[in-house]
Order: structure tokens, then C-alpha cells, then sequence
């Protein structure tokens, strides 16, 4: 709105995702004054029929420019991009690393309520988890030198994170949550239950 209000504009909304109750409450007091409503997925247009406000889809995606193709290492780390939260699945991820082999990089802002390294050092993760921090510049490198990356998330909408993935020819696992299933399927990942560390 405040944007909307500097430009001298009708009130014009991007909507990510409603899937999360405090999202959906805040998206629904803001679209009875919307003007052009946009979504990024056929996904979230459903969902906004079914709040009674129709928009247009506007796909959005990552740039193939920046992310590219690259062989897959044969020893690379499992790599997480996004919030280093609980709403990303971060604690879950925690879980189901204690049960694999693997080394996972953590990439991403960290939340203030909470303590990754903390519950890195719980689980005995130590040697296995790296808690990167934020590295946008870096991002295309970090893809490049992963097996796989992975998205638990509880809620999304259509996150980059995972056409970021695709682009570099990285398989992904995602919670099928919001529209994540518009991006993975069989062919290039998998599809997991929200809230399921196996």
C-alpha cells in the first residue's frame, strides 16, 4: 500500500502464496482494495478464487542467465536456500540429516527465533552442517557445487530456490506445499509431505 500511496496509484498486489493462515488474513485484508491483482501460479489463482478475488498469473522465475547447467559433483553437499527458520523447515531438515550420510550447507538468512547452530549442535551435526549465512553473489557457485538441494518448506508459494535448482541441473526435494508441485515432479525431484523428516 505504501508504495501504491508514493506512486499516487490504485493499491496493486503480489501475491506469493496464501497457504499460511497469517498470509492468507493479511492477503484477504488487502485484496478488497486491489486494483490488478498478479500471482505467480495457477496454484495461487486458485487459491485467491477460492477468497473470492480472481488475478492474473504473471509466471516468475529465475534467470537462466545466471544459473547454469553444470555437471553434478559425485561427493557435493546437500544444499538448503531460503530463511534458516522453522517456516523453511530448517528443524526437520536437522532431523532427517541425523539419519544420512551426507554434508547439507545451510544457505540463507538466519531467523532470530531460531538458534540453527544451536540445534546443529543437539542433533551432532557438527561435522556435517554448515551454516553458510547469506551469499546471493555466490549462489550460482554454491548450486554448481551441490548434489542435490532440498526445500521442507511448511508453506511456500513458488519459490525460486527450486527454478534456481532446475536451471543448474540440480534434482530437488520440496515439500508439496503451495505451488512447489508446478516445478518438481518425478523427472527432475521429488515430492515429500509437509512436516515429515523422513
Amino acid at each position: 500500500r505504501r508504495v501504491s500511496s508514493d506512486l499516487g496509484s490504485d493499491v496493486q498486489v503480489l501475491v506469493g502464496g496464501i497457504d499460511d493462515p497469517g498470509r492468507k488474513r493479511r492477503a484477504e485484508q488487502t485484496l478488497n482494495d486491489a486494483s490488478l491483482v498478479l500471482s505467480m501460479s495457477a496454484t495461487m489463482n486458485r487459491q485467491l478464487e477460492r477468497a473470492g478475488r480472481a488475478s492474473e498469473v504473471f509466471p516468475f522465475t529465475s534467470s537462466g542467465e545466471r544459473y547454469r547447467l553444470s555437471p553434478r559433483p559425485a561427493e557435493g553437499e546437500i544444499l538448503f536456500v531460503g530463511r534458516v527458520g522453522r517456516p523453511k523447515g530448517v528443524d526437520l531438515l536437522l532431523q532427517a540429516a541425523t539419519q544420512l550420510p551426507y554434508r547439507f550447507r545451510l544457505v540463507g538468512p538466519e531467523l532470530p527465533d531460531y538458534d540453527v547452530h544451536a540445534e546443529v549442535r543437539r542433533l551432532g551435526l557438527l561435522e556435517r552442517v554448515t551454516v553458510h549465512g547469506e551469499a546471493t553473489e555466490s549462489l550460482p557457485a554454491l548450486y554448481a557445487n551441490s548434489r542435490m538441494t532440498v526445500l521442507p518448506s511448511r508453506s511456500e508459494g513458488l519459490p525460486c530456490v527450486l527454478g534456481e535448482a532446475l536451471l543448474s541441473g540440480r534434482p530437488a526435494v520440496a515439500s508439496n506445499v503451495g505451488a512447489v508441485h508446478e516445478l518438481i515432479d518425478d523427472n527432475v525431484g521429488r515430492l515429500v509431505p509437509s512436516e515429515d523428516p523422513q
